[in-house]
């Protein structure tokens, strides 16, 4: 499964193996030797700095600003802050196979194997319509790999908290990409990536800014048609089988750690992690749904489910899974 654990975990190894901290060695190794001098590893501070973009998501149609979040505990899994000018120095460490400005960083047999398919990924039916020339798609050692107009891409994409980038290489031309926008629900780094590659291929009619835009709206035609489909199916004049009170305790999972649920002015109130905290709207039956009071996180349905003696078993989360209950409520 598609998940960043294993990349935080390969950040906590660095940090055993070497001595140094994760921002420290990438620092040092990394944005120091290729020029990153405003590259950072953490949030703090970042809304004071000149020249910095401030996040956007996309909430029910509406575009909103919010601040930056800190993930400084997940290191190695997505805290980098960076731009498109300052990626594209370490784009060009990738085209050398590891050798930059004639000093090797990383060795060419391991910049071979991170683009080398280690995972087979089967082309979906949106895939096969936009990209009819793509013939394969694989993943390697943190890139996406694929064949394009008979040359092999190697790219990654992602978005986290109102941003998202698209870097993008086709080796074979020493040709590389970086695009990124403020918003988080945005195509456009894709369409910039596919524009430039045309650019430096043979020219041909086709508007990339156009498909991709007809493939967002087309996304959310498919998102709002789910939500009316979650309308028409909420059974009106339900209650909830208990008491609120019955609801409210602690709720735990092996993986995800502990849930609680608590009742504030009436109304029940759910936080899991640090970041996901909200207040619980009845929907029908057992069923809510979890408003964060991070608008950017939106919402998350809830089910609690009863064992056969009537009392509250555990909490389904959307997003995460079932957390038992281990104390509390009435």
């Amino acid at each position: 499964g598609y998940q960043n654990i294993i990349f935080l975990t390969a950040g906590e190894l660095l940090e055993a193996v070497s001595g140094q901290s994760w921002d420290d060695y990438l620092r040092e190794h990394i944005f120091s030797p290729l020029g990153m001098d405003r590259t950072t590893t953490t949030t703090r501070g970042i809304s004071a700095r000149g020249n910095v973009a401030t996040p956007h998501v996309l909430i029910e149609g509406e575009v909103i600003p919010v601040g930056w979040r800190n993930f400084d505990n997940v290191g190695g899994a997505g805290a980098i802050n960076s731009s498109a000018l300052e990626m594209a120095e370490w784009v060009r460490l990738h085209l050398g196979e590891g050798v930059y400005e004639g000093d090797t960083l990383v060795s060419e047999a391991v910049i071979r194997e991170m683009q080398t398919p280690q995972t087979v990924i089967r082309r979906s039916r949106t895939t096969r319509e936009i990209f009819p020339e793509t013939h394969f798609q694989a993943y390697g050692l943190g890139w996406s790999l694929r064949d394009y107009r008979g040359l092999k891409v190697v790219s990654h994409g992602g978005s986290l908290d109102g941003m998202r980038t698209q870097v993008g290489m086709i080796p074979e031309l020493d040709l590389g990409v970086v695009a990124i926008t403020n918003l988080n629900n945005s195509w456009i780094p894709q369409a910039v990536m596919y524009q430039v590659f045309d650019a430096f291929l043979e020219p041909r009619e086709k508007n990339w800014s156009a498909v991709m835009q007809e493939r967002w709206l087309q996304s959310q035609e498919e998102a709002e048609e789910r939500r009316r489909e979650e309308e028409e199916a909420r059974v009106e004049g339900t209650t909830p089988s208990l008491p609120l009170e019955a609801y409210v305790g602690t709720y735990e999972d092996i993986l995800y750690g502990t849930a609680e649920v608590w009742l504030e002015d009436g109304t029940l109130m759910l936080q899991v992690g640090p970041s996901f905290v909200g207040e619980l709207e009845h929907w029908h039956f057992d069923t809510f749904r979890a408003h964060w009071r991070d608008e950017q996180l939106g919402r998350a349905w809830v089910q609690f489910r009863l064992d056969r003696r009537g009392e509250v078993e555990e909490v389904d989360v959307q997003g995460w899974r079932a957390f038992q209950k281990t104390g509390g409520g009435g």
